[in-house]
């Protein structure tokens, strides 16, 4: 579904990505991590068409999509979207079915449909006709999900997408993610702070660190003790794909 070559990107003087390759299958899901600024936001814009790159960057075989063709095949949930004043929970959400709506922006059955499983599998129903400034953190960061999923799209980008959520939540929303690709060949692309989530998820991780791929492979191959204190300048250990932070003796 997803294909990169030599992709590179730089803005002013900086060069945020430097000749990244990496290819994600179908019905796979990529967790993409490393330090802060070392190109994960970067590299999930480029692969949602929100940012101007040198290389290849194909999606389903195609190089070249119209902005409604991308829509179509892509969801994507930035780390910081812009979220109009006001809006109630259900409304944001049906936002996500736009690519789907007829010219005339008129909403049909299956649209509310969508929304409704949505809400209900991100346990928000209760949310549904709350503004979303009078929710916390964790319920907002459900929202945005939940946005992204109604798309109903084949390829899924989220950019840190536990990002203040608690424990439970977080389980939750991952587990959803992880059902939709198994029973509906969803494909996922997610940058991921928390290693030890990183590490019972996705499929495959690569390590990023100054705009180029360090590391891919197997949560075994990539969470190693040597590459996160190379690269994060962190002492851990690592126990059955547990990262754990190891206080200086």
């Amino acid at each position: 579904m997803i294909r990169c070559k030599d992709v590179s990107v730089t803005v002013g003087q900086a060069q945020l990505l430097s000749d990244v390759a990496l290819s994600v299958g179908e019905g796979r899901w990529l967790g993409v991590i490393g330090p802060n600024g070392a190109g994960k936001s970067t590299l999930l814009r480029v692969l949602a068409g929100r940012q101007a790159h040198l290389g290849i960057v194909e999606i389903g075989g195609e190089s070249v999509l119209s902005r409604r063709a991308r829509s179509h095949l892509i969801a994507y949930l930035e780390q910081t979207p812009t979220v109009p004043e006001g809006m109630y929970v259900v409304d944001y959400v049906m936002l996500g079915r736009t690519p789907h709506l007829s010219r005339f922006g008129t909403e049909r059955d299956i649209d509310h449909r969508v929304v409704s499983e949505v809400l209900e599998r991100l346990d928000l129903t209760d949310m549904a006709d709350r503004r979303l400034e009078t929710l916390s953190g964790g319920e907002r960061q459900r929202v945005l999900i939940g946005r992204a999923l109604a798309q109903s799209t084949p390829i899924v980008l989220l950019d840190e997408p536990t990002t203040a959520l608690d424990l439970g939540h977080q389980q939750e929303v991952l587990e959803l993610l992880d059902e939709l690709r198994r029973t509906r060949g969803l494909t996922l692309v997610s940058s991921m702070h928390d290693l030890t989530l990183a590490g019972q998820y996705p499929d495959t991780l690569v390590l990023i660190d100054k705009g180029e791929i360090i590391a891919s492979g197997s949560a075994s191959e990539v969470l190693t003790p040597e590459l996160i204190v190379g690269h994060y300048k962190a002492n851990v250990e690592v126990l059955d794909g547990v990262v754990r932070p190891i206080r200086p003796s």
